[in-house]
């Protein structure tokens, strides 16, 4: 079985040559598709060399950015291979893991899978699984952020959901596969209509879309525990203003498709239990902090966890030891400015502390 991978750059050129070198030595991969949706590669001399010297590397430059989705429809009319590997600039393949991803949806007979992805070459700290959408998580996010009982339960059930997608070691259903690494099996999009994702999905939500989708025909997307990726994050240059309006348009197009007849779910309290709730502010942060653990748990199991919302859902996870938790540099870089929660936490325990802080 033979593999093409699929590239969508925007502003992310430095990443694209590491990523290329990574698959012309796999032996999988025999054809490479680059789609180019702000030109930057035009000129890029670095990535003119790697384009002239292989004879399987397709470059398609659009003339603006068309979005994420409609530029991996591209390439479907340069695939000659039985199965796509959509993936990101930003990613790198930890040993095997296009060849175990290949191997599960062989055995399992499935014809989507995804891997594992952390997000520091040390495998330390855990991205969690994709959040996805459905009226339960959209009723949860809202319902949790105005009660505290709802939070509890719908970051206990989180947690759950967290501990399953680190800790099963078998390939396991997966409603929510995250777009930044899929395989994808050619025969099945062609009998879709021939397009990997909906247009309508400019950017953010695609994957979702096509996960829900399958499930929708009977077919259980799977997440393969020994196919693991390195994926650096966030790395496409973006005003934060556009890209929360992105999340927005994308997220309302999938209620749209999915439930139109979906009354609102927003409350009438405009009151948050956050207001409430034991939280130290760490204020405004340049630097990253240092997170103490309470003396009486130094020598228990525990984890720092990382969100963007009180209630952790989702969060991103490292597991550690001693007294103290501290970002390293790489991954404190690599967070976005804006406002975060972060725990350590036991599993018998819970919460043992909670911080919020914002990062400039």
């Amino acid at each position: 079985m033979s593999v093409s991978a699929v590239i969508v750059n925007y502003y992310t050129a430095s990443y694209i040559p590491s990523l290329i070198e990574d698959l012309k030595n796999n032996k999988l991969v025999s054809r490479i598709v680059v789609i180019d949706n702000c030109k930057e590669l035009t000129g890029n001399d670095n990535f003119n060399t790697i384009l002239s010297s292989l004879d399987y590397l397709s470059l398609i430059i659009n003339d603006q950015n068309i979005g994420f989705g409609a530029a991996i429809n591209q390439a479907i009319e340069y695939i000659d291979t039985d199965w796509i590997l959509l993936v990101n600039p930003d990613m790198r393949f930890s040993d095997n893991c296009i060849k175990n991803l290949l191997n599960a949806a062989k055995e399992h007979k499935t014809p989507i899978v995804g891997p594992r992805f952390f997000l520091d070459d040390q495998h330390l700290f855990r991205i969690p699984p994709a959040t996805g959408s459905c009226a339960w998580l959209h009723a949860g996010h809202q319902y949790s952020a105005k009660y505290r009982i709802d939070a509890h339960i719908f970051s206990f059930n989180w947690i759950m959901r967290h501990e399953r997608f680190w800790e099963s070691k078998k390939p396991f259903f997966e409603p929510f596969l995250s777009g930044a690494c899929i395989l994808i099996e050619k025969d099945w999009i062609i009998s879709r209509g021939g397009k990997i994702f909906d247009d309508r999905f400019f950017l953010y939500f695609e994957d979702t879309d096509l996960c829900i989708s399958a499930v929708l025909d009977g077919i259980n997307p799977l997440c393969v525990p020994d196919a693991q990726c390195v994926h650096y994050y966030d790395q496409a240059p973006s005003v934060d203003q556009a890209k929360s309006g992105y999340m927005s348009e994308a997220h309302q197009s999938f209620l749209n498709k999915y439930y139109n007849e979906l009354d609102s779910l927003t409350l009438s309290s405009d009151k948050s239990w956050v207001d409430d709730f034991e939280i130290e502010d760490l204020g405004e942060l340049s630097e990253a902090p240092i997170f103490k653990v309470n003396k009486d748990f130094r020598s228990k199991e525990k984890f720092f966890e990382l969100g963007v919302n009180p209630y952790f859902v989702p969060f991103a996870q490292a597991p550690f030891k001693g007294d103290v938790f501290k970002f390293s540099d790489d991954v404190w870089k690599r967070l976005s400015k804006g406002n975060y929660f972060g725990r350590i936490r036991n599993k018998i325990k819970g919460d043992l502390n909670i911080w919020k802080w914002k990062k400039l």
